[in-house]
């Protein structure tokens, strides 16, 4: 009799994650490592991936495995799968589950005619063709792990659009990663004007079948490009030469829910299994990123020159001297003076806010009550829904009518404060009624973003109103002016990532301005125009930027010169989430680890879980003591390695 050893695709405890089955020779006869078989598992029929072959007969009674799923993982993709579980302390079927394809008995084959052929070959300024020299020379040499750190507007895209030629015309296979769906979509469209239907895009929002289809092409080598998010990391290539990680500075690269894994990590770990070289981009890299390339970890590759233009002038305006002028709009004078020229010229604006809805809270004047979740401990939202007034949690999606009465009070006296996205429209429209306006944020689907993008290059806008949605890697040629609402708003929150986030995001938003043959301005509002951030931002000042934040980071002991693991406790039991924390807390002081906490988390309630949170830094040479006492609660806490999140 022959026995093999499963891991399931489900969370099981953590001392038993390998599970023994039966060998039936008439339903799996040729079964071998790797191989991705169905088995029963409680009352379900679940997928598990085979380990190892044996005939030890195990001292319990096994059932045997239903039948072949029709896919082989080679063994990089197991070691990688215990390299997951290990560093991101989850069991072995989470980790499992992240690379196992659609679940589909009938999948629906897709036609795709291939085109071998590479059309419109990219033509490279002077700057860029020394660089994509340097990539590829470091490449033949052994140097496969660099940063191609470039300006807004320096053409980042064209380099790597001629690296994936050089990859795919011997044959190689290319994932290119970018941070949101939308993004990929719409960087699909340019790139599918080279490759025409060599690239494929992969995320969650497309149909199982679709999925199912393009990682079968991908594995068998038939398809040489894939695009998408995260997910499209998770695809098992035939030969894979080449990864990408364009915006990687951007936070939507860390899972937010288990395994909280890190593409940019697990990418790295991808190449490292498979031989691969791997490329990051950013206009304005992760600090911990940049300080590898001092470290000589990565290769430096800089583009210092826009594309046939400089970046935009930028100039920052104080809103409390706005205010003590009694000038009370969310629109500062320079900022109207300025959207005037542009609309007078016959140009288009961008407005940016880092904020959905009309209004950051709804309270009563007369008592003071604020508008919160029920489930989530934090204020409600105000949008204005098709003519509606609503109170949204972005949280937890509960909503409700906005009130007329306080149902604390009794009063009338129910206002909203602060300024969201709708707001800041109704706003724009009154003082340039003339102007044809329009909003954009992220409630917005990826097809109707890539109709409104085209409608921008068409110049059917006057001034565009947007939140984070338009501040990553889209090309608006037409732009000439971007203004800066709240360039502040994430400057205090209780997260080292602040400061870098606000560098990133002015720099981010104020590149959208200046395309092509215009030199462009940004107008930069601020209650702290005084802050690093935003000074740095406003000259475009990088390297000022990273050498200041790196003399933070060393004084408070943060990344990179620590290690940091988020644990997080939860429970609809307030006094039971701060029990299990306490708890830890209490073995890790008696194990002399340094940490700071246990206290409640800055969202203290979400979905009716009751959060508290500590968080441990540590040096590298301390990981291997942590994780031991960390895996005694693998199924009782949260463990969050390298937090893009400390909320």
């Amino acid at each position: 009799m022959k026995y093999a050893d499963l891991i399931i695709e489900a969370k099981t405890s953590a001392d038993r994650q390998v599970f023994t089955y039966q060998v039936d020779d008439l339903a799996t006869p040729e079964i071998s490592i790797g191989d991705i078989v169905v088995a029963s598992f409680g009352s379900r029929k679940i997928r598990g991936l085979v380990l190892r072959i044996h005939t030890d007969k195990p001292s319990y009674s096994t059932k045997k495995i239903v039948s072949f799923a029709g896919y082989n993982f080679p063994r990089s993709t197991i070691k990688i799968i215990y390299w997951l579980s290990k560093y991101y302390l989850v069991t072995l079927g989470e980790a499992l589950k992240l690379f196992l394809p659609p679940n589909l008995s009938r999948p629906r084959k897709l036609e795709n005619v291939v085109d071998k052929s590479i059309k419109n070959r990219i033509r490279l300024t002077l700057e860029q063709e020394e660089v994509y020299k340097k990539i590829v020379s470091d490449w033949q040499s052994g140097r496969k792990k660099g940063l191609l750190f470039g300006v807004t507007g320096s053409g980042k895209t064209e380099v790597f659009i001629k690296l994936i030629d050089q990859v795919v015309s011997y044959g190689g296979q290319v994932i290119y990663l970018l941070p949101e769906i939308y993004l990929a979509s719409v960087i699909l469209d340019r790139l599918k004007n080279h490759y025409q239907d060599r690239i494929a895009i992969v995320h969650s929002k497309i149909q199982k079948s679709e999925q199912l289809d393009i990682y079968k092409r991908f594995s068998s080598g038939e398809l040489p490009i894939i695009i998408g998010a995260r997910s499209a990391l998770l695809s098992l290539p035939k030969n894979l030469q080449l990864i990408i990680v364009d915006e990687e500075h951007d936070q939507s690269y860390k899972q937010d829910q288990s395994p909280r894994y890190d593409a940019r990590i697990l990418a790295e770990i991808i190449c490292r299994e498979s031989g691969s070289a791997i490329l990051y981009g950013s206009a304005t890299p992760r600090v911990e990123t940049y300080h590898r390339t001092a470290n000589n970890e990565l290769s430096l590759y800089r583009l210092d020159n826009r594309f046939e233009q400089r970046l935009p002038d930028s100039s920052i305006v104080d809103m409390k001297k706005e205010f003590q002028s009694k000038n009370y709009s969310l629109i500062s004078e320079k900022l109207r003076e300025e959207v005037e020229i542009v609309l007078k010229n016959k140009k288009q604006v961008i407005v940016f806010l880092n904020r959905r809805g009309m209004a950051t809270f709804v309270s009563c004047r007369s008592c003071g009550s604020v508008e919160e979740c029920p489930n989530c401990l934090i204020p409600l939202i105000h949008h204005l829904v098709e003519g509606r007034n609503h109170l949204f949690c972005h949280q937890c999606d509960y909503k409700k009518s906005l009130p007329t009465i306080c149902e604390n009070c009794q009063s009338q006296t129910i206002k909203s404060f602060g300024a969201g996205i709708q707001k800041v429209e109704s706003e724009i429209i009154k003082l340039f009624p003339d102007a044809d306006t329009l909003r954009v944020d992220s409630d917005i689907k990826p097809m109707e973003l890539k109709k409104i993008i085209k409608r921008i290059n068409n110049h059917q806008f006057d001034i565009l109103i947007g939140t984070q949605i338009i501040a990553k890697g889209l090309d608006l040629p037409a732009v000439d002016l971007v203004g800066i609402i709240s360039a502040d708003t994430a400057l205090h929150l209780p997260d080292y990532h602040s400061g870098e986030q606000t560098f990133q995001l002015i720099t981010q938003v104020s590149g959208r301005s200046g395309r092509r043959e215009k030199i462009g301005k940004t107008v930069i509002q601020s209650y702290w125009p005084d802050n690093q951030s935003v000074l740095f931002a406003s000259e475009h000042n990088f390297d000022a930027f990273y050498e200041n934040e790196l003399k933070v980071r060393k004084t408070f002991n943060y990344p990179p010169y620590r290690k940091i693991i988020r644990v997080i406790s939860q429970d609809f039991d307030r006094s039971k989430s701060r029990s299990k924390i306490r708890l830890l807390a209490k073995e890790l002081k008696a194990s002399g680890i340094d940490f700071i906490g246990p206290a409640p988390a800055f969202h203290q309630r979400i979905r009716n879980r009751w959060r508290y949170h500590l968080i441990i830094k540590f040096r590298e040479t301390e990981r291997a003591k942590i994780y031991i006492l960390l895996r005694q609660h693998i199924n009782k806490l949260i463990f969050d390695l390298d937090p893009v999140n400390m909320l």
